[in-house]
């Protein structure tokens, strides 16, 4: 991982949780080179696609030379407009975003909403809040046909972040407060939330192949005597990866 910053994730990110997130990743050999760039013009199609097949030798900002099979350009990305950018007053745009007022409608529209990655809410362009957006939209069509007032949206800029480190383990914090482990591995390890996100597609039957159960730890059997009577891996799972 080349990381321009000297830690990983967001400021907005505890940083204890980021400590753990690198410790636990580490431990499944994942290597860090932190406060480092790539110049992505160094690579073969590297400005205009996210995965870029190798191999391929990465060149660091510290003169580093890293030989790579894929490179998965994780960077944030400049506002895909296309879908509005000709339809929308120029005024209405701002750096790529659609404007918005407080209940997120474009700006000098009356019937017109946007929401999630394309407006320029000050929250992080992220799934949750996106769907927070939406059902916060729903809630003012029932007021509007309804005859009743419009509330705003409710900005809370508070982190929400599930990160599931293989199959077996997890860690994550919401709007600003640690989430358990447990809670973290139920949320995303097994499956990314492929189901949910179906249900709420209203996709038919699971896209994905059922996969076997996260294995969970197991404890040492003794004897009476004190000999081990069946040995036991602390973890059946380590090592495997979703």
């Amino acid at each position: 991982v080349i990381h321009a910053k000297e830690h990983l994730f967001d400021d907005g990110i505890p940083m204890a949780l980021r400590q753990t997130a690198q410790k636990k990743m580490a431990a499944r050999g994942v290597q860090f080179k932190f406060e480092s760039k790539v110049d992505l013009t160094d690579i073969p199609h590297g400005t205009e696609t996210t995965t870029v097949a190798g191999p391929v030798t990465l060149k660091t900002s510290k003169d580093e030379e890293i030989e790579a099979d894929v490179v998965f350009v994780c960077i944030g990305v400049s506002v895909n407009k296309c879908a509005y950018e000709n339809s929308l007053k120029p005024e209405q745009i701002e750096r790529g975003y659609v404007k918005v007022d407080p209940y997120l409608r474009v700006e000098g529209e009356e019937r017109i909403f946007a929401i999630g990655d394309c407006n320029n809410v000050p929250t992080a362009k992220l799934a949750a809040w996106s769907m927070e957006q939406a059902k916060h939209v729903a809630t003012i069509f029932k007021s509007v046909f309804a005859g009743k007032a419009m509330r705003a949206y409710p900005v809370v800029d508070k982190p929400i972040l599930v990160l599931p480190i293989g199959r077996v383990d997890a860690l994550g914090v919401f709007k600003g407060h640690n989430m358990p482990a447990m809670m973290a591995k139920k949320f995303k390890c097994h499956d990314l939330m492929t189901p949910r996100m179906c249900s709420d597609l209203k996709v038919k039957g699971h896209p994905y192949p059922k996969l076997p159960a996260i294995p969970t730890k197991t404890k040492t059997k003794t004897s009476a005597g004190g000999d081990a009577a069946a040995a036991a891996t602390a973890d059946a799972g380590e090592g495997e990866e979703g």
